[in-house]
């Protein structure tokens, strides 16, 4: 699958599976393109609703291959491994009101997650996690996560 083939109208297999961390951009490809099923999902059932709720918006993190989600600090079993969640940004809008406006849409999402201040965490609803809205802060290190219903 060529980095240009769209999965949805506004995103492209490169973009959601595209990293920073040059250790790892070729297998985060080449892992990618075993999760294209769910990508295609998170692209088609989320990110598309969220890019008509709020307009553009940029992805910074989709798919990561376990050796990338372990060496960034990402949580284990995180739905980014399987292609089911993304990190997204917005020029803008601040944060907060790009959290506020999916948390109060009819958008399923499985997790809202505003982290660190820093960029907005989305996942597909699974069993498991489905409408949770959490914020995340770094205390004493650790990585915090704490139900909220605004901010």
């Amino acid at each position: 699958m060529d980095k240009n083939t769209l999965l949805s109208e506004h995103f492209t297999f490169g973009q959601l599976v595209a990293t920073q961390n040059r250790k790892y951009i070729e297998q985060n490809y080449d892992l990618g393109l075993n999760y294209v099923d769910n990508l295609t999902r998170l692209a088609t059932e989320l990110l598309e609703p969220i890019w008509e709720l709020i307009g553009p918006f940029s992805v910074t993190s989709a798919f990561r291959c376990s050796a990338l989600n372990k060496a960034i600090g990402g949580a284990p079993g995180s739905q980014h491994c399987t292609g089911e969640a993304a990190d997204i940004i917005h020029g803008y809008t601040k944060l907060d009101q790009v959290w506020n406006g999916i948390a109060v849409s009819t958008i399923p999402y499985g997790q809202l997650i505003y982290e660190f201040g820093s960029w907005v965490h989305v996942s597909l609803p699974t069993a498991s996690k489905q409408g949770q809205k959490l914020m995340a802060s770094l205390i004493e290190g650790k990585t915090v996560y704490a139900q909220i219903n605004h901010i």
